[in-house]
């Protein structure tokens, strides 16, 4: 049997950051990382390598699984904010969440990203004002999908240095008392530092596990909507200033937030495949030559789901699946005004729009796989979005759907140990905590520190 330091259950920046904090002050430290997915040079998806125009659920999908983790593909925004992106900052403070974000964007630096940053301006903040919305003022870099990827293989030819990686390799069961690990791929090895670092789409696993020990768990909210795309000149103005601008309204109807997440200037729209459930995103790059001539962004309300019901994530893919259903295996796209007239959109109208989709999606109806009061606030929330970008609520602006953002349930746990378990620990996004690149990379360097004084 194999014996480490440290395993850690999880290649996505969480876990990838929580390795390079332990190298960075003891290089001699044994250190094993798994993932279900392939190494960084083996993802691939035939959609953005332009073979194919639609999901042909691959396995493990390339996109959401992986070293480097699902953020790999993303167009690599890094959201330094304690307003926004996950709750870092209310497990150990608004200060130190800060700092570590700022520790994980040096590094990121360092692996090649830009310096260059947004952050809204007064003019911005008094436009959204004055026109009843909201915005939220964190500190946005983007690297581009591209560069992205270099970044995190950069990171990542850092850290096989000095640790051993598994790709496509499943974590069976961790044993909590004897500390043993097993996989469909290695021999059993003990570890004693063990993290799950799973991300959300290591989420089941990780909840299945804590009902097995005995950790108990809290859910999270989910935010349902749609991916917004049209024609990039009509956010220039603003994605200028800001480059994911965080904006939100309080709908009229029911009182409830809806939120701009996801901005991607010259972006495309691109399918996510999560236990094979089909969800859309966006992605964008940094290099004009790459950029398409739409821009996308996601509309997102939250729902806070009360006893008895105790399963947010499975209300997320029943919707989806809906939506899977009625389109024949992909996702729905409705053109705007279309939904607000209450007719179908049909592939003669995609065809003459003058948003061009960026993605091969079925031409149907949202409303037979999105609620009502989530329509109606999303519909709402774009008429008041058109009046500071105008065009956004024109008839051709096309709507996809499902877009669905699960947060991982939170389990017990003291400053990330796992109650009960007092050298087992959970961060990132599989640990409901965080919501962002940023977060999660600050995350894995603060239970890096942390272990390493234990074991000093």
């Amino acid at each position: 049997m194999t014996k480490y330091d440290v395993a850690i259950i999880g290649g996505g920046i969480c876990g990838l950051m929580t390795a390079y904090g332990l190298l960075e002050k003891n290089k001699n430290l044994k250190i094993i990382i798994f993932d279900k997915g392939h190494s960084l040079e083996e993802r691939r998806c035939p959609i953005i390598e332009n073979k194919i125009d639609h999901c042909v659920d691959c396995q493990p999908c390339s996109i959401m699984n992986g070293f480097a983790g699902a953020g790999a593909f993303s167009d690599g925004k890094f959201i330094i904010s304690t307003e926004y992106g996950g709750h870092l900052q209310e497990v150990i403070g608004e200060e130190l969440a800060t700092s570590y974000m700022k520790r994980a964007d040096n590094i990121l630096v360092n692996c090649g990203a830009t310096t260059e940053t947004y952050i809204p301006n007064k003019t911005l903040i008094d436009l959204c004002k004055n026109n009843g919305l909201n915005i939220k003022k964190g500190i946005v870099k983007h690297f581009g999908t591209e560069k992205n990827i270099c970044i995190m293989g950069a990171m990542i030819k850092y850290i096989e240095k000095y640790c051993v990686l598994v790709s496509n390799c499943t974590v069976k069961n961790v044993d909590p008392v004897s500390h043993h690990i097993f996989t469909d791929k290695t021999e059993v090895i003990f570890a004693e530092y063990i993290i799950f670092a799973v991300g959300r789409s290591g989420g089941n696993f990780f909840v299945e596990w804590c009902k097995n020990h005995g950790v108990k768990m809290s859910n999270n909210n989910v935010d349902i909507g749609v991916r917004v795309e049209l024609k990039s000149e009509v956010w220039k103005k603003v994605s200028a200033i800001a480059y994911d601008p965080k904006i939100y309204y309080i709908s009229e109807i029911y009182k409830d937030e809806t939120r701009m997440f996801c901005f991607n200037d010259g972006g495309q729209v691109v399918i996510e495949n999560t236990f094979d459930t089909k969800t859309v995103n966006g992605h964008a790059y940094s290099n004009p030559a790459l950029k398409s001539e739409n821009s996308n962004f996601a509309l997102l309300t939250s729902i806070k789901f009360s006893e008895p019901f105790n399963n947010p994530v499975e209300y997320v893919h029943l919707l989806a699946n809906c939506s899977n259903y009625i389109s024949g295996g992909t996702v729905v796209v409705q053109r705007f005004g279309d939904l607000v007239r209450g007719c179908r959109t049909t592939l003669d109208k995609i065809e003459h729009s003058s948003v061009k989709p960026t993605l091969k999606a079925y031409p149907g109806d949202l409303s037979l796989c999105l609620p009502k009061r989530q329509l109606d606030s999303i519909i709402e929330t774009i008429k008041k979005l058109d009046s500071i970008a105008p065009g956004t609520a024109a008839d051709d602006t096309l709507l996809y759907g499902i877009e669905g953002k699960y947060y991982s349930a939170v389990p017990s746990m003291n400053d990330f140990f796992i109650d009960g378990y007092s050298k087992i620990l959970a961060c990132g996004d599989g640990s409901g905590i965080t919501r962002s690149l940023a977060q999660a990379a600050a995350n894995g360097l603060y239970i890096a520190d942390k272990i390493l004084l234990k074991k000093s």
